[in-house]
């Protein structure tokens, strides 16, 4: 399956005047993924704003919407309300109350009469979560293929992670927040099932890592394919896998 991944400027993350800016970088995303002939486009939580789910539900059409007309399946996520931090934390969640603005995860692909929407059901993996939560399965096919979805945190929920192991999938894909170093570690151990994990993210900075395992094996490191160098740049990675 061709994958496109993405490391996303951390510039005006969660701003609602950044948004127009946001998506006409994910719309270059799409239009270059399927000049690929990408099978799915993956970005960061969080990638939009919007200041209530009615609101989030518009703009995630809009994306899915481009998405359909380029034949391209697509996960992304819109977080609920501006970062409520001083500009020296901007971009990080308030820590208080880390799930006050639901962070939403959208996902669509070809065949989908739909697209699928999804509430983070965690931050961190000591978060108490539901049962049935943890027992909900976030996935899509595309190209013939079980891929499950995680947001941010979830990845490093115990019992999340075990029953997204029962399940079986092919792929696993998680789309951070912003700069979250320990990814790398978990993402190998629910490679080591059997599957390939990818992930996109925010990062302050150009220049970051392409994380990817596939039945435990790293290949991350990679240099970026295609970078969309403006104010809120945008850099893209394709991976070709099983």
């Amino acid at each position: 399956m061709r994958i496109v991944t993405t490391l996303f400027s951390a510039s005006n993350f969660k701003r609602f005047g950044a948004n127009i800016d946001r998506q006409n970088q994910i719309s270059k995303t799409l239009q270059w993924g399927a000049t690929q002939n990408a099978h799915i486009i993956v970005l960061p939580a969080g990638v939009l704003v919007a200041r209530h789910e009615g609101e989030a539900d518009k703009i995630a059409m809009q994306v899915v919407s481009e998405a359909q007309r380029r034949n391209i399946a697509v996960i992304f996520g819109i977080d609920e309300g501006e970062t409520k931090v001083n500009n020296k934390q901007k971009g990080k969640r308030d820590a208080k109350t880390p799930l006050n603005d639901p962070s939403l995860g959208f996902a669509w692909s070809p065949g989908m009469s739909n697209h699928s929407k999804f509430v983070q059901r965690c931050i961190k993996g000591s978060d108490e979560v539901l049962e049935a939560s943890c027992k909900e399965a976030r996935q899509i096919s595309v190209d013939g293929k079980a891929v499950e979805i995680l947001i941010c945190g979830e990845m490093f929920h115990k019992r999340i992670r075990e029953e997204v192991k029962k399940r079986n999938p092919h792929f696993v894909f998680d789309i951070g927040h912003i700069s979250m170093t320990r990814a790398s570690r978990t993402l190998q151990n629910i490679s080591n099932w059997g599957c390939a994990t990818l992930f996109s993210q925010h990062l302050k900075l150009h220049g970051g890592t392409f994380h990817c395992f596939n039945n435990g094996q790293k290949l991350s490191g990679v240099k970026p394919d295609c970078i969309f160098n403006d104010d809120i740049w945008i850099e893209l990675h394709l991976w070709n896998i099983g």
